[in-house]
């Protein structure tokens, strides 16, 4: 999750592609916003998550978190700001990343509404579960450059190690 959240804050993936096919471009991908000092919204609180928070913290970022577990004693312990909701999340954080499990209740939970909150130019990190997010209103999010995408699961990603990666998500920028 943080090696995505760097990749994407530098463009490191676009910057490589265009190296390898001989382009120069150096001017351009100096530019970032860098995430010193930026507001990283973890969305669920367990392991993983806690694990995500304690390396933003060490990258000087301020954590807010939400999760159905989330107490303000806990909250307080783990030393981020509890929201009151994933769309809290949403609104305050200038990265989110996404550690649930897949559930009935969380299949879509980063839906049209919830992309529509985040800040101008956010960043999205999913490495939980592909159906948690959905996959139209996030190709839309990023085609508009509204936000953009560091994701390392995907709806309906193949079942096997060495399988075509067929998505809809070819070719869209800003992932």
């Amino acid at each position: 999750a943080i090696g995505l959240m760097l990749a994407l804050d530098r463009r490191i993936v676009d910057n490589a592609a265009d190296l390898r096919a001989g382009k120069w471009a150096k001017k351009e991908y100096s530019k970032a916003d860098g995430i010193k000092g930026k507001t990283l919204g973890v969305i669920g609180v367990g392991a993983i998550g806690r694990l995500v928070i304690a390396r933003a913290q060490a990258l000087e970022m301020k954590v807010v978190a939400w999760s159905r577990s989330l107490t303000p004693e806990s909250a307080e312990t783990l030393g981020v700001t509890r929201c009151q909701s994933p769309l809290d999340v949403a609104r305050q954080a200038d990265v989110v990343s996404l550690h649930v499990a897949s559930a009935k209740e969380t299949r879509g939970l980063v839906d049209a509404a919830f992309i529509a909150a985040m800040k101008p130019r956010a960043m999205l990190i999913n490495t939980a579960r592909g159906d948690i997010v959905d996959q139209a209103a996030l190709i839309e999010a990023l085609k508009s450059g509204s936000i953009r995408a560091g994701l390392d699961v995907y709806a309906n990603e193949p079942g096997a190690a060495d399988e075509k990666f067929d998505s809809p998500l070819r070719g869209v920028p800003n992932w």
